[in-house]
């Protein structure tokens, strides 16, 4: 008898479910009333935030506006290659904002949540502008979503990708 069970896939994917919410509990908060985070927030991870800008809304409070690209292949089948633009737009909302100062430009962003301290600190890139550095209390994902491009205009990605299905 193995030591280890195997894990089924269905527990797999509960597992990996499980792992990205303790993720997501660590390093963000949630608005007051809601029971999950937005869109599909999940898959922002801490190392990918690449912001358009930093607006300042009052004194302690502020929200970074994501917006940046990527392109997503997939085999349709075996012989079909699709290849498509992903468009990542958010926003998170950064309250009780202690410090903010300009970095070294960086590449990748970072989220430290330190122990014994209740402040949370983010680095990320501006496009066109200086890095930032953020400490504040708490890190709100207001919004989340993935984009695709049809006819020059910005479409849910699902849809995008029930439009290549119906062409193909």
């Amino acid at each position: 008898m193995p030591l280890f069970r195997q894990l089924t896939d269905d527990e797999e994917i509960e597992k990996m479910e499980r792992e990205t919410q303790k993720r997501m509990n660590r390093l963000f908060d949630k608005m007051d009333g809601w029971d999950t985070f937005p869109g599909e927030s999940t898959i922002l991870r801490e190392d990918n935030i690449y912001a358009k800008d930093f607006e300042k809304i009052t004194q302690d409070s502020g929200r970074i506006n994501i917006g940046y690209a990527y392109d997503m292949g997939f085999f349709v089948k075996d012989k079909i290659r699709v290849r498509i633009d992903v468009y990542h737009i958010g926003s998170i909302l950064c309250t009780g904002i202690k410090n903010i100062r300009e970095i070294q430009q960086i590449k990748k962003s970072n989220i430290e949540v330190p122990f014994f301290v209740k402040n949370k600190k983010i680095q990320f890139p501006i496009q066109n502008k200086p890095s930032l550095e953020i400490e504040c209390k708490k890190l709100i994902i207001e919004k989340f979503d993935r984009f695709g491009l049809q006819d020059n205009k910005l479409i849910p990605l699902n849809d995008k990708l029930d439009i290549l299905r119906n062409q193909l």
